[in-house]
């Protein structure tokens, strides 16, 4: 590989890392929208069409796994609370 290449590549893998998630999706949208009408052969707009929906699918998937890092901790409510030691204060009670 050419020097060239690695540096464009380390590049282009530093913008989309400072590319905020919000701006990735508005750009894969523009993208999508402009895709038919950029005048390629059916075959190779086909395969970019391919290509970018597995990349819409890595960013939701980069997404969904971030919001299920963020909620580890599990709500619980106290719906019933008058039951919450329910069987504990009935084995006090027992005749």
């Amino acid at each position: 590989m050419s020097k060239k290449f690695i540096c464009t590549f380390v590049e282009k893998k530093a913008i989309m890392e400072v590319m905020s998630k919000p701006k990735k999706f508005l750009t894969l949208g523009v993208w999508i929208i402009i895709l038919p009408f950029l005048g390629f052969p059916m075959g190779i707009r086909n395969l970019l069409f391919v290509l970018s929906g597995l990349v819409l699918v890595y960013l939701s998937y980069g997404l969904y796994l971030e919001s299920e890092k963020g909620s580890k901790d599990k709500e619980t409510f106290d719906n019933f609370s008058e039951n919450k030691d329910f069987n504990k204060i009935e084995k006090q009670n027992i005749f």
